[in-house]
């Protein structure tokens, strides 16, 4: 098993921890909100969002930014496919893929993206 996949399969296995946070709330997401908010300007029309789980803070993002069209990536298919179900927004569009893979093809590497987020880079 390669690295990248023994990767997506602990965050494929940690779906119910995840779900558990959105549900009943989680400090840090909540006290990282204004600051990740806060630090996207008004006028942002692209971000990308690394690691965004099952949409949460993409959410928000959007909820306060709503000229902002976001690219939301994760390693974790299982997330991405539960973002789309649990934070579903014309503006945002989830990707299931690393980091690495994103830049590399044509769709990740040509876009002009104006802004990058990743809540867990705060921590």
């Amino acid at each position: 098993m390669t690295d990248i996949q023994a990767v997506k399969n602990f965050y494929d296995d940690s779906i119910k921890s995840c779900l558990n946070n959105y549900i009943y709330g989680n400090w840090r997401v909540d006290a990282t909100e204004d600051l990740v908010v806060s630090q996207i300007p008004q006028t942002a029309c692209r971000l990308l969002e690394i690691g965004c789980g099952m949409g949460a803070v993409t959410s928000m993002i959007v909820a306060r930014r709503p000229q902002c069209k976001i690219v939301a990536l994760d390693i974790s298919p299982k997330r991405i496919e539960y973002a789309g179900k649990l934070c579903s927004h014309p503006n945002i569009e989830y990707i299931a893929s690393d980091v690495e893979a994103f830049a590399k093809c044509e769709n990740g590497g040509a876009r002009s993206l104006g802004r990058l987020t990743s809540l867990s880079c705060l921590m």
